[in-house]
């Protein structure tokens, strides 16, 4: 599996040198899956969509990755998911 900094590599590539924003997208959105971590890749993801106004793919990407860092912090799912709704239990 490659990592985040060469899929970003490779991002630029399609966007800069093959004029291929669409795959720059895809890979961009790939990074960020290998690392959710790095604000800049979630950044790039959607600087990558708003220049070829790939909006629906971002859409999808957006909840996808919502739901990737949903599943990180909150690993106990609905259950817990209900305690935030209620600040004295979410910080305790």
């Amino acid at each position: 599996m490659p990592d985040a900094d060469l899929l970003k590599r490779l991002a630029r590539l399609h966007n800069e040198v093959l004029k291929n924003p669409r795959s720059a997208f895809d890979s961009y959105a790939r990074a960020f899956n290998e690392d959710p971590s790095d604000p800049s890749n979630y950044e790039d993801v959607i600087a990558a969509a708003k220049e070829e106004e790939l909006f629906s793919e971002l859409i999808e990407y957006i909840q996808m990755a919502r739901a990737r860092v949903r599943e990180r912090i909150q690993p106990g799912g609905r259950q817990r998911a209900r305690g935030l709704d209620d600040p004295l239990l979410a910080i305790g």
